[in-house]
Formats: C-alpha cells, sequence, structure tokens
C-alpha cells in the first residue's frame, strides 16, 4: 500500500491539511469552516490510501478531492488579492499545493489502472 507513490502523495496532501489546521489564520478568515474543511479533506486522503485494493473509487476520490481543494482555494482568493502580502497568508496556498498533489495521486492512480488492464488482456 504505501510502496505506492500515489500513497506518498495522498500522505503529503494529510500532511499539509493538518498543518493547516493547526496554524495560526488571520482575523478575516472563518475559523470554524477552515478547519472543518482541512479536517475533512485530510481524513478524505487517508481513506483514498486505503482504497488501493479499489481503484476505480480510488480514482473518482482522488479526482474529488484535487477537485474540492481547488473550490477551497477559489473560495479563499479574494482574502489573498484583498490584503497586502504577508506571510500569515501563505497558509492559503497550502490547499493548492494539495490539489497540485491530489491530482499527481489521481494520474498514478489510472496509470496503475491501466497497467492492470493490460496485463488482463494478456492472459
Amino acid at each position: 500500500m504505501i510502496q505506492r507513490i500515489q500513497s506518498v502523495y495522498l500522505c503529503i496532501v494529510f500532511l499539509l491539511m493538518a498543518a493547516m489546521f493547526f496554524l495560526p489564520v488571520p482575523e478575516n478568515v472563518n475559523v470554524e469552516i477552515r478547519r472543518f474543511f482541512c479536517g475533512f479533506t485530510g481524513v478524505t486522503a487517508l481513506g483514498i490510501i486505503f482504497l488501493y485494493k479499489k481503484r476505480r473509487p480510488q480514482i473518482a476520490a482522488s479526482l474529488s478531492l484535487g477537485l474540492l481543494l481547488i473550490l477551497f482555494f477559489a473560495i479563499n482568493f479574494p482574502v489573498i488579492l484583498k490584503f497586502e502580502f504577508s506571510v500569515s497568508y501563505l497558509f492559503l496556498f497550502i490547499p493548492l499545493i494539495a490539489a497540485v498533489l491530489a491530482f499527481a495521486a489521481y494520474h498514478a492512480i489510472k496509470k496503475d489502472e491501466e497497467l492492470v488492464r493490460s496485463l488482463d488482456r494478456l492472459r
């Protein structure tokens, strides 16, 4: 399970969301919504790792996770534009990085599925 590269990508997504859960927040960002979102996406990333025997649901879940992370970044993007650059606003870019990793995991899972299908054709 952990030897697959997509498991590493999803584990990093989980760690990024866990870090975002505990980072300090500027006063204009809703803390409860951010914490709920970080907890939900972190647990979802961990859950996707454990779907390693069922690649089809794993593909759909990782794609959904990536889209959800992009949506969260898009919701927080006006907060980034409204204020001048500050280190405390760097946490808003974590969902974008996590989305890239979720899409990388999606492509790795899809590649595994194609490999398994090609081996099934040879039998």
